[in-house]
């Protein structure tokens, strides 16, 4: 049952994160060293003190600052990986203290096994890093996220949800006091770094909400929730992201049928994966067929976007040596940085803008069979509801086309392990419910 009195105080909650961030911010724009310092100092009061629901919310909102392209917030960039230490660290001892469980540290160990062999096997530190930090996702940020919900319970799903709104609406606030902070190359992004960021964003947190009001319908009033829906329709709008707009749309049509029936629903993904594999390779006669050439910005959409450039590029490079064996988690961006002006001259900037591909180059073909196993895994592992396969089709599908899950330290992946851990804890709930029902009154 929802606490009223637990969810009317979690704005409070919200505004202190709110007060916390604007001194960061303050900080940093008077020295960067002092605002390293106030965010150090932080999070290492709330490690002190055991706050576990602001340790997380405070990571939450670190993450979507590191990705902003404001030059006020290099000072966060800085201290990224140290807070990320930190956090890990702090799951991982409560996982051993046995306080809470991993609940998909199990699906992912053979993943974090071979990730964790092909970094060392480099002899590179900055791959060996990469691999630490992803191993600490996995396995401590599952355990800390399962901690603040037993704590917290309906009001850390009522927080994280009001902090994406603000966050979301402060983006939006940006088109009337200073456009040019939210928009690149004419697009909007919003206080996320790039448009896709924004739209990726969008994506994952929109998956948590529909979580949480499909397992706590009473938790938003009906006019919050369409408050909510008009900022994420608004965002979405104004960012673009045909990913996105991709995902949403898979994940609506999805959830339809398999409320239906759920082997109508395993039915289609299939369906889906052998019709995407068609459009993908007639992508522009598709598009130019249905005369929505405007629409979806057809002019970058192959050579113009640098996708195709780029998969050409990294699978030429798996195909020459890495095939099996990967170099180690942060290969891939090594390998673009590298071939920087090269790529550029050809029509591409940034990274493989392909989960599968930068898991493959980076841990090898087992490393990324391991993965997808391991997410896919998780997800299915959590029964009794409508919700699991069109969020983890839709997720899959954007993977397709951004690197995002290869990243332990974004505001995505975080969001995503929220997303498991959430949907495991209401799973609980209800097995635990049936098992009451089921005991012999005395």
């Amino acid at each position: 049952m929802v606490s009223l009195s637990s969810v009317r105080s979690s704005g409070t909650n919200v505004i202190s994160v709110l007060a916390f961030v604007a001194l960061w911010s303050i900080s940093g724009s008077v020295n960067q060293v002092l605002g390293s310092v106030m965010v150090l100092l932080t999070f290492a009061l709330c490690v002190i003190r055991e706050r576990f629901y602001f340790l997380f919310i405070f990571y939450v909102a670190l993450l979507i600052l590191s990705d902003s392209r404001s030059n006020l917030y290099d000072f966060i960039k800085t201290v990224k990986p140290i807070v990320g230490l930190i956090v890990g660290f702090v799951g991982i001892q409560i996982l051993v203290k046995k306080r809470v469980e991993n609940p998909i540290l199990k699906n992912f160990l053979p993943f974090i096994i071979i990730a964790m062999a092909t970094s060392l096997l480099s002899l590179n530190f900055v791959f060996i890093q990469k691999s630490v930090s992803y191993a600490l996702l996995l396995i401590g940020m599952p355990a800390l996220i399962q901690r603040v919900i037993d704590e917290n319970r309906e009001t850390v799903f009522k927080d994280i949800i009001q902090f994406v709104v603000v966050a979301l609406i402060i983006g939006l606030m940006f088109l009337v006091i200073n456009p040019e902070a939210v928009f690149i190359n004419q697009r909007f992004h919003g206080v996320l770094g790039n448009p896709n960021g924004l739209g990726l964003f969008i994506m994952v947190t929109y998956f948590l909400y529909q979580v949480i009001i499909l397992n706590l319908p009473q938790l938003f009033s009906l006019r919050e929730k369409i408050f909510i829906f008009i900022i994420y329709v608004i965002s979405i709008i104004r960012c673009g992201s045909r990913n996105t707009i991709a995902a949403l749309l898979i994940f609506h049509a999805f959830l339809y049928l398999s409320k239906k029936s759920p082997a109508l629903g395993f039915s289609a993904m299939i369906v889906l994966i052998i019709v995407f594999g068609v459009i993908d390779l007639n992508l522009i006669a598709v598009i130019q067929f249905f005369n929505l050439e405007e629409v979806a910005r057809v002019e970058t959409l192959r050579e113009g976007s640098g996708r195709t450039i780029a998969w050409d590029f990294i699978w030429s490079k798996i195909v020459e040596s890495n095939i099996i064996l990967g170099d180690g988690i942060g290969a891939t961006q090594v390998l673009f940085n590298d071939n920087y002006k090269q790529l550029s001259i050809l029509g591409h900037q940034g990274n493989a803008h392909n989960s599968y591909f930068t898991f493959w180059y980076d841990t090898g073909v087992f490393g990324l069979a391991a993965y997808v196993f391991g997410l896919i895994r998780s997800f299915v592992s959590n029964r009794g509801t409508n919700i699991i396969v069109p969020i983890m089709v839709s997720v899959l599908f954007s993977a397709y086309f951004e690197s995002w899950l290869t990243a332990s330290q974004n505001p995505f992946t975080i969001i995503l392990m929220a997303i498991l851990v959430t949907l495991h804890y209401f799973q609980n709930n209800k097995e635990n419910e049936q098992t009451e029902e089921l005991k012999p009154s005395q």
